[in-house]
């Protein structure tokens, strides 16, 4: 199996393995605008980003850079307007720079992977959603997708 072959398949794997999952309307309205960092992920410090696989990663790596760098200046600067914290800012004007934009643009295309967050998002948010709704816990995703990169490697 190719490496690209292998991360596209520890990347969907995770997701095939859950069973269909049926969210009550009332929960899809709580769901959060998932392309703002701190209404996705409102419990979180800003730099829990640098160091968190995971949920975490994959939301960045594959929504938010893909999102981001297709948004006009303007639309980028209504985002950073609405930052709730110095913190917030400090990591969106860290983080949304073109450096690491093309690095991660490069990754994607490197694996042959889409850098486009549409292709994506109905994973993500089947994920969220089971975390933040149903088992409260984000560690059970990274578990889950531990436990399916050591199946993939046996």
């Amino acid at each position: 199996m190719k490496i690209k072959d292998s991360i596209f398949s520890m990347m969907r794997k995770p997701f095939r393995l859950q069973p269909s999952i049926t969210i009550p309307p009332v929960n899809i309205e709580r769901i959060p605008n998932i392309f703002i960092p701190w209404e996705i992920f409102p419990d979180e410090d800003p730099d829990i980003f640098r160091c968190v696989q995971g949920i975490h990663e994959y939301w960045f790596d594959h929504i938010y850079i893909p999102y981001w760098s297709h948004l006009s200046e303007n639309e980028q600067e209504v985002i950073k307007q609405k930052a709730p914290s110095r913190a917030w800012l400090d990591w969106l004007e860290r983080t949304t720079t073109l450096e690491n934009i093309l690095s991660t643009k490069e990754f994607h295309t490197r694996h042959a992977i889409p850098f486009d967050y549409r292709f994506y998002l109905k994973d993500f948010m089947i994920a969220y959603a089971s975390n933040k709704i149903f088992a409260s816990s984000r560690m059970s995703f990274f578990c889950m997708c531990l436990k399916n990169i050591f199946t993939i490697t046996k």
